[in-house]
């Protein structure tokens, strides 16, 4: 869809992808709601007789892409990321780009976000109230030249970013790292707007920014340190029945009435927003 505007792409099953479920570059104006996007990925793309590489993102906005929704979908198996919009090469803008009330699972990245080079611009972008699970535990993990896992993947970004804001999401156990920008500098990731999340990671290092790792049980020292995430929680988030496809807040679950207001009036099955004192965090209100 390289160059497309104004399409509203609504209720598709997009499996079995090569390469990736929707892809290319230069669009604005697009509504992906609604699809099930599944399996994508992994094929031998191209490459030469000491390298090949291997891609594959469920919905993908290369380039200058601005106005951008993504919503309500189910995104998993997916090789590389669920979402993610991202360029290098040209200068590029990317603004106006939403992603709310999704649920993702067995991706290896739940979002991806690189800019390049210096001269690009990265503005206004929502992560917000979506479900993200076990990033990393998909069928390309291990077949991988360079398994990782990880639910918020920020590679090296020298463009100029501002006004990304990433709340009301559940981030459910990843392989390596549930939050990666090791190679941000404190400067870009205090303009990340990080809050009212809920993180689980039992085992290894959860986060890995400035140069810096935090467990789970480090989590206190992670927000005093970066001044981050004030409101956010890490524990079991308490869903209904993860492993049989039901991706609500049981009774009793700590994302109740834990979330801010970003704007939404709806969650992923069309219950009003809030039911209680405040909203819910992750796609199910």
């Amino acid at each position: 869809q390289g160059g497309t505007s104004w399409v509203i792409y609504e209720n598709l099953a997009l499996k079995y992808g090569a390469a990736h479920g929707f892809g290319g570059g230069g669009t604005h104006h697009l509504i992906i709601r609604d699809c099930d996007i599944a399996w994508i990925g992994g094929a031998d793309q191209y490459g030469d007789g000491t390298r090949r590489v291997r891609f594959g993102n469920g919905i993908e906005f290369w380039g200058s892409a601005h106005d951008n929704l993504v919503e309500r979908c189910r995104l998993w198996e997916i090789y590389d990321a669920a979402l993610t919009n991202q360029n290098g090469g040209a200068v590029a803008k990317e603004y106006n780009l939403t992603y709310r009330n999704n649920i993702i699972w067995n991706s290896e990245y739940s979002f991806e976000y690189w800019n390049r080079p210096e001269a690009s611009e990265t503005y206004h972008i929502r992560f917000v109230n979506n479900t993200c699970l076990n990033a990393g535990h998909g069928w390309g993990h291990a077949q991988r030249p360079d398994p990782s896992g990880r639910h918020l993947c920020f590679y090296t970004s020298p463009a100029q970013a501002h006004d990304i804001l990433i709340a009301n999401n559940i981030f459910d156990e990843a392989t390596k790292n549930a939050f990666y920008a090791p190679t941000w500098s404190a400067e870009a990731v205090a303009a990340l707007q990080m809050d009212h999340n809920l993180w689980r990671q039992q085992e290894g290092v959860m986060i890995s920014v400035c140069g810096r790792s935090y467990t789970q049980a480090d989590f206190g020292k992670y927000q005093a340190e970066l001044s981050k995430e004030p409101h956010s929680l890490t524990g079991d988030p308490r869903l209904v029945a993860p492993e049989r496809g039901d991706y609500r807040l049981a009774p009793g679950s700590p994302c109740r009435n834990a979330g801010m207001d970003v704007g939404l009036t709806r969650d992923f099955a069309g219950t009003a927003v809030p039911q209680g004192a405040a909203p819910d965090l992750g796609a199910y209100e």
